[in-house]
């Protein structure tokens, strides 16, 4: 019935976002924004410039405060207009939240395939099923064609579809992680009762169940539900196993244990960490087993026991049976460590190896935590340090402590300290971290096994719960992303740790009530429960606030596409939307999230901040031709690919095709006949380069505009530079002036340049000369006003350092003398763009004082732009910004903006020639 109870609990609290209550929040934030912007005008022009902003917030407070009927109705309004912007309608004439974030729609259009053809796949080619929707035009090899997560949307569609035929896919694919993420309470609910009796399963079971990670990664369709129910449900299986006394019995729950992998491994490559953790459980489980019964001298009858026999029979039958069930997977356990041999041989080899930018840098999820971050994330340190006290618990009897209890608690809670308070921002060494954390658990219990002191209330569980904290743990430095890993085994400890308080409480309570143990008992299991009040209150109000990335804007612009171009038509947009095209436009996509290995981030992200038109279509047309999904298969048919295979390298190569993608086709063959390119090779390279593209769209958005210090780094960087930092710096000097040569350059340029890439010394410096940052993203356009003298833009720039004010001023008359002011200087900016005749002006000032700065004027619209002189000349800001107004390549075809302030613009690319 508890079980039962906290299924329910988990199941109401994860339809919250089906309802979209977030559209309250977010009315009551437009609302505080809209009566910002009425009351700040007066109050800047009275108050003093440092007291203003406290001024404009206590004017809005009271503003609001003093009429609650007109908030009131237009909360009401805007809510329902957000709820509606968030939904579409189904064909049962229904409305649905769409799903939420982007990988979603992945795991949709595969069960849509799947129930359109019969199978998820564009094609099957070679026996090798392709999506042929990605990297546009040469497609990839489909991974997770065979998933556990499509079936299930696929099951429960047809399951649904019995009672309600016009049920929406979207709908049933929000409804899987629901059902998933409440049948994992029971292994959570099982393991947790094992450590912490009934107590500490309710709270090891919700803990899990509403970690707010887990929540947030799991609330549309990814499959990110699984990696947290499946390691649950092998581990239930496999702790089960290793308590059975009876071989035939330890062997059938291990044989399911691998069964369990197996679907496991066709669901998330990352199967191999629990593996890996189960197997080291299993493994030191029968080390132990034989340590307690072996006798000084005499291991002959160890093998007799029961318990080594059927640990050992567990560990053998899980290990051999997950190989069999893992055979189809190209992580099988049988050539995994010879394909991982064959990588690293290949990354040793590989003449690109790092020259490259890494695009997994841009993506927020794989960020690095720091310590405290970690805790934070956790609930805050004070229940991640009772999660640690849960750990001791698990192996530290509950009575007579001894001196080496005592040392070994104040070892674990002195390294909690030291590493999660005085030193958070240090990173340690995989070995040291083990050694250090997890060897004192080990160690205890060896010496209570050789002592033959009793074990732990469930050994199984212990060790596996010990292995799986500290492993996961070291993982999560790795990325924020791998935080739903450590979720499991630190909600299983924290359990653990409130069973023990309730034990103790009802123990201290024995004597003063003893003729109401009931009471004492209620008393000990309120004390208890209390502690998961809070794990509560946090994913009910995660759930609450949350509500989908997709919306009326993109779902409309990517709807047009589709019912306005052929279908061979190619959507070029940032890889994070990529998913998105693919299932509501229907169309093929230049990058999605399966590109990030790929070279295609990189020249997206190039083209969107290429200084002009004509650049930004050479690459897209590049890519739209061939590709370049190096280092995959069909990188091959990529520009990169071919000279690769003609002997060109990547410095080489990157330098020839940053010239050609720039010519039209007639000047790029005579560009390759002066470079001694045979006809064929023209004809194949340019085929890559300068074919005569399918129709094309580009879409940006405000939302990419804002994530620019993510991804600009990617476009700004150039492989040439990348050579001379990781390559041309390590060689002494004679053998790299020689390289240089042979490269094209100068012996005095080349002399030159390995002195300056010979002062590079730090990280730091060797990033910011291949990719210098771009920390100025613009926002919004600023207004100017009427003065004595011409116009007037004042700017605020906030940055580490504080708050920088800057003056723009113009005489509207000669627009292109603009200049920068602040006190004590007045210069041009680095770069102005001014729009206001038939053309787009350009002045560039490299030696402007304001070398960080760039703007973008708009004459007729009295306003101006203010962001890095790279992000304020792209193609990006003056397509979004200007929508198109001075490009005769990148024609507009649809614009939408949504009421939270997310705006679509797609484009449509005229190939010219």
């Amino acid at each position: 019935m508890l079980a039962l109870a906290c299924m329910a609990i988990v199941v109401a609290i994860r339809m919250i976002p089906a309802s979209l209550p977030a559209a309250v929040g977010l009315a009551d934030k437009i609302i505080d924004r809209e009566v910002r912007v009425r009351v700040a005008p007066q109050i800047v022009r009275q108050v003093p410039a440092e007291q203003a902003r406290r001024a404009v917030d206590e004017a809005t407070r009271e503003w609001i405060e003093r009429n609650p009927n007109e908030v009131a109705a237009a909360r009401a309004k805007l809510s329902a207009q957000i709820k509606s912007e968030l939904s579409f309608t189904g064909e049962d004439g229904r409305t649905y939240p769409y799903l939420s974030d982007y990988d979603s729609y992945v795991w949709l259009r595969n069960a849509r395939n799947y129930l359109r053809h019969g199978t998820t796949c564009d094609a099957i080619v070679g026996g090798e099923c392709r999506d042929n929707y990605g990297n546009a035009p040469v497609g990839s090899r489909m991974i997770y064609n065979r998933s556990l997560h499509i079936a299930a949307i696929v099951a429960l569609d047809r399951f649904i579809g019995l009672f309600k035929a016009d049920f929406p896919l979207a709908a049933t694919a929000f409804l899987v992680p629901i059902i998933v993420g409440a049948l994992g309470v029971l292994p959570a609910f099982f393991i947790g009762r094992r450590l912490g009796g009934n107590v500490g399963a309710v709270v090891a079971a919700l803990t899990i169940s509403l970690d707010k990670v887990y929540l947030l990664r799991s609330a549309g369709s990814d499959n990110d539900v699984w990696n947290v129910v499946m390691p649950l449900y092998i581990a239930w299986a496999i702790v089960a196993s290793l308590n059975e006394r009876s071989v035939r019995r330890a062997a059938l729950l291990a044989f399911v244990a691998a069964l369990l992998t197996g679907l496991y491994a066709a669901i998330w490559r990352g199967w191999l960490f629990t593996y890996v953790v189960v197997v080291c459980a299993a493994l030191g489980c029968s080390i132990l087993a034989v340590v307690r019964r072996a006798r000084r001298g005499d291991f002959r009858r160890v093998w007799t026991a029961p318990e080594v026999r059927s640990a050992f029979t567990a560990f053998a039958v899980y290990c051999l049976v997950s190989g069999v069930f893992t055979w189809t997977t190209d992580t099988s356990l049988f050539y995994a460590p010879f394909r991982m041999f064959n990588t690293s041989l290949q990354e040793g080899g590989a003449a690109s190896r790092g020259l490259w930018p890494v695009a997994f840098t841009g993506v927020s999820e794989l960020g690095k935590p720091l310590a405290m971050d970690v805790a934070q994330f956790m609930g805050g340190l004070f229940f991640f340090f009772l999660g640690w006290l849960g750990l001791l618990s698990l192996i530290l009897p509950e009575t007579r402590l001894k001196t080496r209890h005592i040392a070994l608690s104040a070892w674990i809670l002195a390294l909690f300290a030291v590493r999660y308070y005085l030193f958070a921002a240090a990173e340690l060494p995989r070995s040291l971290f083990f050694f250090l954390f997890a060897a004192p658990f080990a160690a205890e219990l060896l010496i209570r096994a050789e002592k033959k002191e009793p074990p732990p209330a469930d050994e199984a569980a212990v060790v596996l719960v010990v292995l799986w904290f500290f492993t996961s743990l070291e993982q999560v430095y790795g990325g924020i992303r791998f935080l739903i890993l450590f979720a499991p085994p630190f909600a299983l400890a924290f359990g653990a740790f409130t069973g023990r308080i309730q034990g103790m409480i009802e123990k201290f309570l024995e004597r003063p009530l003893r003729r109401h143990a009931a009471l004492a008992a209620a008393v000990s299991w309120a004390v208890a429960l209390s502690l998961v009040l809070y794990p509560l209150q946090r994913g009910y109000t995660t759930m609450r606030d949350y509500y989908p990335a997709m919306n009326d804007a993109w779902w409309d612009s990517l709807v047009k596409i589709k019912n306005e171009s052929t279908p061979d038509a190619i959507v070029n947009s940032w890889w994070d939307y990529g998913y998105w095209a693919k299932y509501a436009a229907e169309r093929r996509v230049t990058s999605d999230g399966g590109s990030l290995t790929t070279h295609v981030p990189h020249w997206l992200a190039k083209a969107f901040v290429a200084p002009s038109d004509t650049e930004s279509r050479g690459i897209l047309r590049m890519l739209d031709c061939g590709s370049d999904a190096t280092p995959l298969p069909e990188g091959r048919y990529g520009a990169m690919g071919k000279l690769n295979a003609v002997g060109f390298g990547d410095y080489r190569a990157y330098g020839f095709l940053t010239d050609l993608f720039k010519l039209d086709r007639t000047t790029a063959m005579h560009y390759l006949t002066e470079r001694g390119f045979s006809a064929e090779r023209q004809a194949s390279l340019l085929a890559a380069t300068h074919c005569r593209p399918p129709p094309a769209f580009f879409v940006v958005s405000k939302e990419m505009i804002a994530k620019g210090e993510w991804w600009m780094g990617l476009g700004s960087w150039d492989v040439r530079r990348a050579y001379l930092a990781k390559r041309t710096r390590q060689l002494p000097e004679a053998q790299a002036v020689e390289d240089l040569v042979r490269l094209g350059y100068r012996a005095a340029e080349s002399k030159a340049l390995y002195d300056i890439v010979g002062r590079l010394k730090t990280e730091a410096d060797i990033e910011e000369f291949i990719a210098p940052a771009q920390r100025l993203i613009p926002t919004d356009w600023i207004p100017c006003r009427e003065v004595e003298n011409g116009m007037s833009c004042q700017i605020s720039i906030t940055n580490i350092e504080g708050v920088s004010r800057f003056e723009f001023v113009y005489d509207p008359a000669a627009p292109k003398n603009g200049r920068l002011r602040e006190p004590g200087r007045e210069a041009a900016p680095a770069a102005l763009l001014v729009a206001g005749g038939q053309a787009l002006d350009e002045s560039l000032d490299s030696r402007s004082p304001f070398p960080t700065i760039g703007v973008l004027l708009d004459v007729a619209g009295r306003r101006i732009l203010v962001g890095s002189p790279l992000l304020i000349r792209s193609t990006l800001v003056r397509l979004f910004y200007l929508n198109g107004r001075y490009s005769r390549i990148f024609q507009p075809f649809e614009r939408k903006r949504t009421l939270l302030d997310d705006e679509v613009a797609t484009f449509k690319i005229d190939w010219g020639e």
